[in-house]
């Protein structure tokens, strides 16, 4: 009966150690799998470099497009190559793998690398100054920020990126400890050993989580700009260093599990411009936060621009990235204080010009006029005949010299709005074969055909002769110029599809490169 009783008691112990031991295994299996799910391994530091390399491009873009001598061409061209090279490890080998299992990141990344392929000419073409190509640039690079923000987002605070990245070995782990358990029932030797075996596996997933959160702390400090991440509650999960570095580590320090609200009125002090409420600006920028309607830039207290950039993500996180643009800013500051100040200068020009030309045009005119009366003898015969050649020499230059002052008066006007047009009913093809019968002569002694193509449903204008001929004639005139000996030159007037009318000149020359054509419309610009 003690036998029994004392079997009882062994078998009692056995079980309650069974069930001790089944309890502390699932709970160290369970502990696991919360610390060790993330497995950092180079698919975390290719995100982390693929975003490093990201906002380097941007800051070198931008410092480019300012004219800033420390980033020439090849050191931009340099930061968009790294930037590509990156974008293919998404989809390349192991790690490939892994980021396939992020549903939708595949045809995120084949987007962005054929984004990046159609905007590589107007990239690598980019002059510095040109702030209407950069803004396109930058606009169209940001777009493709977002692939990288969501594999962020999916590793720290998704489901989805925490099922890529999850840690394989668990599988295993769940095998033998199904083995480990069969094998208590069998032998307690083999139950005790099992136990100090999954000590040993927890132990070390306690070190391996350690690692990670270090790695991955050191990749989030390694982004330039400042990043913070939210959860749905609006509470501080996580921000880097950078983050402190603009709104002070002081009042950054012990802003994780904190609200968000509490993090903004911490960082007042230092942010809230001088005349602004504190709890209205505190305010503003928890809604703003809470509700991202895209990127915008906030003035701070000490003279500095931060760029805020807030992303949702599908679980009801907010990831935040800031961006100290101040040096942008007062470069962008200068550069519009700088175009004032020329178009300031171009219109005190414009006004010379039109003030000058006319005070020419009076004597030209008297020139024009008594070299005229002197060419054709009206007031009797002047003697020698070579003093009518010299009369005739005179009035043809002084005739040329108005056209050009004449030109620089309707420039002068165009500029100061105040250009008046003589409009009048006008048949295009009798304007168009007047200035084929100019230029004929030049075209046959270099051997162009000219061909004319004048469509007679073309009905009459209302148009302004004089300039439309003007117009008309510099284009054939241009043509033949730039057309080599035995080419051909094709004028014409048509009727377009949508009813408008169409004049047509074109040639068999060495025309004009795209990038030349903003060039040609600008007043007094000829190219090489």
């Amino acid at each position: 009966m003690l036998r029994r009783g004392w079997g009882y008691v062994i078998i009692l112990a056995a079980t309650l150690g069974f069930a001790a031991s089944l309890a502390t295994s699932f709970y160290n299996l369970r502990k696991y799998e919360s610390v060790g799910q993330i497995e950092l391994t180079d698919s975390t530091w290719i995100v982390a470099q693929t975003k490093i390399d990201f906002h380097r491009l941007l800051d070198a873009l931008a410092l480019y497009a300012y004219g800033d001598e420390s980033v020439d061409m090849d050191a931009l061209s340099g930061r968009l190559d790294a930037y590509w090279s990156r974008l293919p490890l998404y989809l390349e080998g192991e790690e490939g793998a892994r980021f396939s299992r992020i549903t939708g990141l595949w045809d995120l990344v084949r987007r962005s690398l054929a984004t990046l392929e159609a905007i590589e000419p107007e990239f690598r073409a980019l002059e510095r100054g040109d702030m209407e190509t950069y803004r396109e640039l930058r606009r169209r690079l940001i777009l493709l920020d977002r692939p990288l923000n969501d594999v962020i987002t999916n590793i720290f605070v998704n489901s989805e990126g925490s099922a890529a990245f999850r840690n394989e070995r668990l599988d295993r782990v769940h095998i033998e400890l199904l083995v480990a358990l069969i094998g208590t029932f069998i032998t307690g030797g083999v139950f005790i050993g099992l136990l100090l075996m999954e000590g040993r596996r927890s132990r070390r997933a306690e070190g391996a989580a350690e690692l990670a959160r270090t790695r991955l702390a050191e990749a989030i400090d390694a982004i330039s700009e400042g990043f913070v991440l939210t959860d749905k509650d609006d509470h501080v999960l996580l921000l880097n260093r950078r983050f402190g570095e603009i709104f002070g580590h002081e009042a950054t320090a012990a802003a994780v599990g904190r609200p968000f609200g509490e993090l903004m009125r911490a960082v007042a002090d230092r942010a809230v411009p001088s005349g602004q409420d504190r709890e209205s600006w505190v305010e503003n920028q928890v809604v703003r936060q809470r509700e991202p309607a895209g990127p915008y830039e906030l003035p701070l207290s000490d003279g500095r621009w931060v760029r805020v950039s807030d992303r949702r993500t599908a679980t009801g996180a907010i990831v935040g990235i800031r961006t100290d643009i101040t040096e942008l800013k007062h470069r962008e500051i200068a550069l519009i204080a700088a175009r004032n100040e020329a178009e300031g200068a171009n219109q005190a020009k414009t006004q010379f010009l039109a003030t000058k030309s006319h005070e020419l045009r009076t004597p030209l005119n008297a020139i024009i006029g008594f070299s005229d009366l002197m060419c054709n003898q009206r007031m009797g015969p002047i003697g020698s005949p070579r003093y009518q050649e010299y009369a005739q020499a005179i009035q043809e230059s002084g005739q040329h010299l108005l056209a050009i002052i004449t030109d620089i008066l309707d420039i002068a006007r165009i500029e100061a709005g105040r250009l008046e047009l003589e409009e009048s009913d006008v048949d295009l093809s009798e304007i168009l074969e007047s200035c084929l019968r100019v230029v004929h002569e030049r075209a046959d002694e270099k051997g162009i055909a000219i061909t004319v193509s004048i469509d007679p449903n073309v009905p009459e204008v209302r148009a302004d002769q004089r300039l439309l001929k003007q117009t008309i004639f510099n284009l054939l005139g241009n043509s033949i110029k730039f057309t080599p000996q035995g080419g051909r030159v094709t004028a014409g007037v048509c009727l377009t599809p949508d009813g408008r009318v169409g004049i047509t000149v074109s040639d068999t020359g060495i025309g004009i490169a795209e990038a030349d054509l903003p060039r040609v419309l600008q007043p007094f610009v000829q190219l090489e």
